[in-house]
């Protein structure tokens, strides 16, 4: 708060500005308020109440928010803070305490576990600063990595990927802890009355470490997903197989959709298209081309009835996260939205469907037995 009016006051010789007709104060006490009280005085909703995610999911829908349902308590209240609340917070405010799910690298509060020691600067609707008490237990930090993990294959864009070098750092010793993140180039967008982040920005690009199979040894290679990786590279795939069972008899263009459709989304849940290097292929001329996934990638062909087999097979076999799987459907290719085919598909139980694709990605072995006796696609 004292540096953002000594900044103003330096800089341009006052600590009011005007952005979007409204005057924007930094010489004035900024606002405190916690995560779930702002939502509770927004909303007349507290969430603190809820044990239940139900209830909290019905809360979320009750307020007029339909889409992308978060299947949390912390991460329900956080979406209404996000889509409701934060637009709201025009002047200098600081928002605190925030949901434990949404925060992997803070501490708990002693007086509530279900949040943590952090608080974010907030100015004309937007945030401008991330800070917190640093989470220095390497046990629990390990955990909520290992979660940030499943949450990212699970489709979640935002989760945080695993830091094996700060877990180390942190085994080694680390004293308690805090620091303040200020935005300086939210407060420059906003000093200067710039509309776009890109015009003020100035960040270099910094590279990890490569992963070595020490780290994989101690960490396990399924959090090892989400970090950056040279070493292992072709290591990490070599027992791995992406194969594609579709339903015999398929139409050219539905095989194409449904392969499609199986690879974006299984490539998507495994992490593969983020945070992996190398990533380019460099030619003689110094030109560079898009690097492939060195895996294996078989089409074979199952009747209706093997592939309602697979489909029962797969959920007796696989147990764990070894290998991926995708379901893809005559509905889900019928279907113009999202919201369509789940409706058709609630109509529904497993043995009813059409099934025109089974897409595997994961541990070789696994894949061969479970499709040894289908032939090639074609």
């Amino acid at each position: 708060e004292r540096m953002f009016e000594y900044i103003t006051k330096n800089a341009f010789g006052r600590t009011e500005f005007e952005l979007n007709g409204v005057k924007i104060d930094f010489g004035k006490p900024w606002k405190r308020i916690s995560m779930v009280e702002a939502v509770r005085q927004k909303t007349g909703i507290d969430f603190r109440k809820f044990t239940k995610l139900e209830d909290a999911q019905n809360a979320v829908r009750d307020l007029g928010i339909k889409e992308d349902i978060p299947n949390s308590i912390g991460e329900c209240l956080y979406k209404v803070q996000e889509e409701l609340v934060e637009k709201s917070l025009i002047q200098p405010t600081f928002l605190m305490n925030h949901p434990v799910e949404i925060s992997p690298l803070a501490k708990r509060m002693e007086s509530d576990d279900r949040f943590v020691e952090r608080f974010e600067i907030f100015i004309n609707g937007i945030e401008h600063g991330d800070n917190w008490t640093e989470l220095n237990d390497p046990v629990e930090l390990f955990e909520r990595f290992s979660d940030q993990v499943k949450r990212g294959r699970g489709g979640d864009d935002e989760a945080h990927p695993m830091d094996l070098d700060f877990i180390e750092a942190i085994e080694y010793g680390m004293a308690p802890t805090t620091g303040i993140g200020p935005g300086i180039e939210r407060l420059l967008m906003t000093l200067l009355n710039k509309p776009r982040i890109d015009d003020v920005i100035f960040f270099p690009m910094n590279k990890p470490r490569p992963i070595t199979k020490r780290d994989v040894e101690i960490y396990g290679q399924d959090n090892i997903y989400g970090t950056e990786s040279s070493s292992t590279y072709d290591e990490y795939f070599a027992d791995k197989k992406f194969v594609v069972v579709l339903k015999d008899g398929l139409e050219k263009w539905k095989v194409s959709n449904s392969v499609g459709h199986i690879a974006v989304k299984l490539a998507s849940s495994q992490g593969f298209a983020k945070n992996l290097s190398p990533k380019f292929f460099t030619l003689a001329d110094g030109e560079t081309i898009p690097q492939n996934f060195p895996i294996p990638v078989v089409a074979l062909k199952a009747s209706e009835a093997q592939l309602h087999n697979l489909a029962a097979k797969i959920k007796e076999t696989i147990t764990d996260n070894s290998v991926k799987f995708l379901i893809f459907t005559q509905d889900m290719i019928d279907a113009h939205a999202t919201s369509e085919a789940s409706r058709l598909l609630q109509s529904k139980n497993i043995e009813d469907l059409d099934i025109v694709g089974i897409g595997l990605l994961g541990d070789s072995k696994i894949i061969n037995k479970l499709t040894k006796k289908f032939s090639l696609f074609g």
